[in-house]
């Protein structure tokens, strides 16, 4: 019946589309959005990129790749820390961006 609607509309909802993949729409990423030891670590580490002062500091790939870098080698298994795709980062770094930094960072 999904499949008749879609063809017939051209649209799937959320919902549908995630069942469709085996998945609850809570366990897609960017919905899940991040606990506080993640949201942390995120600034810490776009904090330690912008100080460097290189031509790579403005680079949010390059944020990615240090933040899932840094989750990997996490050894303390207290935090729940997960790696987390450029696509759901992007939109973080681009709203941190716009903040204005204080002066205890």
């Amino acid at each position: 019946m999904k499949q008749i609607v879609f063809t017939e509309t051209g649209k799937l909802s959320k919902a549908d589309f995630f069942n469709s993949l085996c998945l609850a729409e809570l366990d897609y990423e960017a919905a899940a959005g991040f606990s506080s030891e993640e949201y942390a670590l995120f600034r810490q580490v776009h904090m330690e990129q912008k100080r460097a002062g290189r031509s790579w500091s403005e680079c949010s790939l390059v944020t990615t790749m240090l933040y899932n870098m840094t989750v990997l080698s996490n050894g303390n298994q207290l935090l729940k820390l997960r790696r987390i795709s450029f696509a759901t980062l992007a939109a973080k770094i681009n709203c941190l961006a716009t903040k204005t930094p204080t002066s205890d960072e």
